[in-house]
């Protein structure tokens, strides 16, 4: 039997479940703009300075670079969106445990691309070969 009281709450919880996204979604949004900021700081390392002009395209660099960004944005954003609820016991425990997965990520793929970046050119019989570190 339908209460009023069941109406009124069934009634509503759409308009729950869609301001609950928002709240998500605007959770999600930050960790994003943060991401962007963090990963701009790396493309400019990158591009202005481990990989000038034409060693990024000779090195495929922009692979690494691709992963990277890919896993920076599924690890960070994408997961705190998904977690992250209004007033959930343990949700501060969950968004420190996803920024630092993130954070360890990205320090790994900065390590990777630190490593393979070119150091040396050099005339090798009939063609000019890219060494890496």
């Amino acid at each position: 039997m339908a209460t009023p009281f069941n109406a009124v709450v069934t009634a509503s919880m759409p308009a729950v479940q869609a301001a609950l996204w928002r709240v998500k979604l605007k959770a999600g949004a930050i960790h994003l703009g943060g991401s962007v900021v963090l990963l701009t700081m790396y493309l400019v390392l990158v591009i202005g300075v481990w990989y000038p002009s034409p060693f990024l395209q000779l090195e495929e660099g922009w692979r690494v670079m691709l992963i990277l960004i890919g896993v920076d944005l599924a690890a960070g954003p994408l997961l705190t969106t998904i977690v992250y609820r209004p007033g959930k016991p343990g949700l501060r425990f969950d968004l420190t445990v996803i920024v630092t997965v993130q954070l360890m990520l990205f320090a790994w793929g900065t390590f990777v691309t630190f490593e393979e970046r070119p150091a040396y050119v050099v005339f090798n019989i009939d063609r000019f070969t890219i060494l890496s570190t």
